[in-house]
């Protein structure tokens, strides 16, 4: 039998997570459209977009607990859909545009790549999409340092939560960034669930919630259907049990 949302184990959407999110459900399909075009509200939309809203997944505890010979598997193994998304695009394209390189690039460093690991990671890929490596170096490997917070501000960034992910710089033509949930057409989304081996009920779940934009309950909902495909946050919590403990 397919997992349902009455499920209750661990990390699944049971009886009362179930109600909580009907509730949220109801209130978000009769507010949000009044809360987006109130011009007095939208300073503190755009707070809330730009605002970290997980846990702060600082990375000295994570770093060097992940080798790059892992990352294929465990992207589809374990990671969000919005990442997984990200890393076939990288694969495929050798490249990334400047909003997936931030998305992926913090997620990865969240997960416990070092820097010397990022630069490889994503200097290989795109000499493999037939960069000049001395391009690479001029033009990409500063942003990479940056975000690790070693230029201009010494920021030492932490991934996307997946409120920012949803509500900021949607993807252009081109871009594989966001959140599946709400930068795909409903066709386009339920291919890519097809492709996961998600069950036809389950489908069915997650089609309604995205009706009522929660995009981020319709991705706990998915969450739950494939096991191992987490939420951002979730998923770097959970790589750093299984590599704490290993």
């Amino acid at each position: 039998n397919s997992p349902s949302l009455k499920d209750t184990r661990a990390g699944a959407p049971g009886k009362n997570r179930l109600h909580t999110g009907a509730e949220a459900e109801t209130l978000t399909a009769r507010s949000l459209p009044a809360v987006q075009s109130d011009e007095r509200l939208q300073p503190l939309l755009n707070h809330l977009s730009h605002s970290y809203t997980g846990q702060d997944y600082s990375t000295q505890k994570n770093t060097g607990k992940i080798s790059l010979d892992q990352i294929d598997s465990l992207s589809t193994k374990s990671f969000p859909p919005c990442m997984r998304q990200l890393h076939k695009a990288l694969r495929e394209n050798h490249h990334l545009r400047h909003g997936g390189r931030m998305q992926y690039g913090l997620f990865l460093k969240g997960i416990g790549l070092t820097l010397e690991q990022a630069l490889q990671f994503w200097k290989q890929e795109f000499i493999r999409g037939k960069m000049d490596p001395d391009k690479f170096d001029k033009g990409y490997s500063y942003n990479i340092r940056h975000s690790f917070g070693k230029e201009g501000k010494r920021t030492d960034y932490t991934p996307f939560s997946c409120m920012k992910i949803i509500l900021t710089n949607p993807p252009g033509q081109g871009d594989y960034h966001g959140c599946p949930f709400r930068h795909s057409d409903a066709e386009l989304l339920k291919q890519k669930m097809q492709s996961y081996k998600i069950p036809a009920s389950g489908i069915s779940q997650v089609g309604p919630l995205l009706l009522r934009v929660l995009h981020d309950w319709a991705a706990a909902v998915l969450s739950d259907l494939f096991i191992g495909v987490m939420l951002c946050n979730e998923c770097i919590r959970t790589h750093t049990t299984l590599l704490s403990s290993g």
